[in-house]
């Protein structure tokens, strides 16, 4: 499968670096950016043989199947829309739009041109958290009943003065939208659908502008009785880790760190079903975790599994496991938090 990459910025590498290891799968032949240092950069870098200043130009490549867009947020629904006009099939990074109108606006167009639209939440695609969800699936936590998920970064560390993601208008919002989103987007995948939020953002660092928020927190109500919570924060001034993830059951607890950018480390779990006879009193309650091993098979790369996915579900015409119709409900989310923080109520996200 032919594919051009529009957006020749940082996690443009991810995925190219990814494309390069199933070459047989899919190419990127094709990179396409305004910005020519980037672009000469990372076609040097991955030997790839067009580049073009002008995403309309790429668009009209006949030989192209699909397009792999790693553009600022604001520009994701317009170069979906001119994409899947073109007859390309669509690969775009998270978040998958700034509002709902241009996520259902992206889905019409995407059933329009009979082509698939597929959102680039990486970590469904990690072999440990596939582990993680066949676990759930199998019951060995027991009915889940709560969620926590801690997203912290601090981004003058690695974002230069100016960057867009500093802007809540070319970004959407700040770190819910740009990071949260990720982890949030997985405890759907995980646990199911929110139902309610209730949230509180605010911007502490003056380097966010237009409504950008730094600091976020959200209560989480999911619709099997599960309750959540998100704590999120782009302006920590110092980390032990960037992402946390704990899940606790009635007769188990999952615990993740992630690795590295692409992929988790071990998933450490307790359950009645790995230590039925576990020893009782204060000590032993933080005892008895083990990890679990990834799923065999799926490569350590999260972007390569992603990739390889969607150059299937292209081929076979079959909805991907992110796809734009799902990843609406995971942006819903999103919104009722912002909206909810705004108005200072919980807000139905159903």
């Amino acid at each position: 499968m032919k594919l051009g990459l529009i957006g020749a910025g940082s996690i443009a590498g991810a995925h190219l670096k990814a494309a390069a290891q199933i070459s047989g799968a899919a190419q990127v032949v094709a990179l396409a950016d305004p910005n020519a240092a980037n672009l000469q950069r990372q076609s040097a870098r991955f030997n790839i043989p067009r580049t073009y200043a002008d995403p309309a130009e790429l668009f009209a490549a006949p030989d192209l199947e699909g397009v792999i867009l790693t553009t600022p947020h604001d520009t994701h629904a317009p170069l979906t829309l001119a994409a899947l006009r073109a007859g390309k099939h669509v690969l775009v990074e998270k978040p998958m739009a700034c509002s709902l109108a241009e996520c259902d606006a992206m889905n019409t167009a995407a059933q329009v041109a009979d082509k698939t639209l597929m959102v680039a939440q990486c970590q469904r695609y990690d072999a440990g958290h596939q582990a993680l969800k066949q676990l759930i699936a199998s019951g060995e936590l027991g009915r889940l009943r709560a969620a926590r998920i801690d997203v912290l970064q601090n981004a003058a560390a690695f974002l230069p003065t100016g960057h867009w993601l500093y802007d809540g208008k070319q970004a959407g919002g700040g770190i819910v939208i740009s990071v949260a989103v990720h982890k949030l987007d997985l405890l759907r995948y995980l646990v199911g659908d929110v139902t309610r939020v209730t949230a509180i953002c605010q911007t502490t660092n003056p380097a966010f502008s237009n409504g950008a928020e730094d600091l976020a927190l959200a209560t989480l109500e999911f619709a099997n009785g599960t309750v959540g919570q998100l704590f999120a924060s782009w302006s920590a001034y110092r980390l032990r880790y960037s992402e946390n993830m704990l899940l606790f059951g009635d007769t188990g607890a999952a615990h993740a760190l992630p690795a590295t950018e692409t992929h988790v480390g071990p998933f450490l779990v307790a359950s009645q079903r790995r230590s039925p006879a576990a020893e009782r009193g204060w000590p032993a309650q933080f005892g008895g975790f083990a990890p679990v091993a990834p799923v065999a098979g799926m490569s350590a790369d999260s972007f390569v599994n992603q990739l390889a996915h969607f150059a299937e579900c292209c081929r076979r015409g079959t909805e991907p496991l992110s796809s734009g119709r799902d990843n609406r409900r995971t942006m819903q989310v999103i919104f009722a938090i912002y909206e909810s923080a705004r108005t200072r109520r919980p807000v139905d996200v159903m």
